[in-house]
């Protein structure tokens, strides 16, 4: 159900208001993360572009690599979402690069270089790696190239 629209104008304010109580950080991006489906619901709605703008703004602000150092894979793929949805290319890139660290930092290599495929749009030769079974790791010459 969308919100009318002196609904979505009381929860975009009490949105802001949350959002000037919390410290930068990651709080704030998963804060306006949660928020996106009431605005991505008037996205086309030209009333709301003034509404678009400042959100945008508002995420642009609270990115940034040191925000996202200490956050959760689950967390930075919700953040992710709303990256591929209204981020420039340098946010999704950042936003990729810190989930692509924490799934690695995780043990999780599949999912960190799947990450890093989707960004540089190499899907299909991810997945062929790991379907083939060929060693992610294969051994390096003295010049670091695959021998």
């Amino acid at each position: 159900m969308t919100l009318s629209s002196l609904q979505f104008a009381r929860a975009f304010g009490a949105l802001k208001a949350a959002l000037a109580a919390r410290p930068v950080g990651d709080h704030r991006l998963l804060a306006l993360a949660a928020f996106w489906p009431n605005l991505a619901a008037h996205r086309a709605n030209p009333s709301y572009q003034s509404y678009l703008d400042e959100y945008t703004a508002l995420f642009a602000e609270s990115l940034a690599p040191e925000h996202l150092a200490d956050c959760p894979p689950e967390n930075l793929a919700a953040i992710r979402t709303l990256a591929r949805e209204i981020g420039s290319p340098e946010q999704r890139e950042t936003v990729d690069l810190a989930l692509a660290r924490a799934w690695a930092y995780a043990g999780e290599t599949e999912r960190a270089v799947m990450v890093c495929a989707q960004g540089a749009g190499e899907v299909a030769a991810a997945k062929e790696l790991f379907s083939s079974g060929a060693d992610a790791n294969p051994p390096m010459t003295a010049r670091g190239r695959p021998s």
